[in-house]
């Protein structure tokens, strides 16, 4: 299953697991997916996952711009919730 969370980033999953991945473009200008998260056992996990790697990953020099990438962060996982319909 590949399911759209906004217009870079999809929910990925398999029978056993799931996992986020990253629409970025390489040196030579060409789009590929990335896989932003580690495997997981939920959906949930696999947003923690990607929530951790991507703070881990920050090259913010003070606490200040770290709480502000943090902030945005939290934005945009926000912003998945909405554009998943739920049954």
């Amino acid at each position: 299953m590949k399911i759209q969370l906004d217009d870079k980033h999809f929910l990925n999953s398999d029978p056993y697991c799931y996992w986020i991945t990253c629409v970025v473009k390489s040196k030579e200008g060409k789009p590929y997916e990335k896989r932003v998260s580690g495997y997981a056992a939920t959906f949930g996990d696999a947003v923690n996952s990607f929530i951790e790697k991507t703070i881990k990953q920050s090259s913010s020099e003070n606490i200040r711009l770290l709480r502000e990438e943090i902030e945005n962060l939290k934005c945009e996982v926000m912003e998945w919730r909405c554009n998943i319909e739920f049954d």
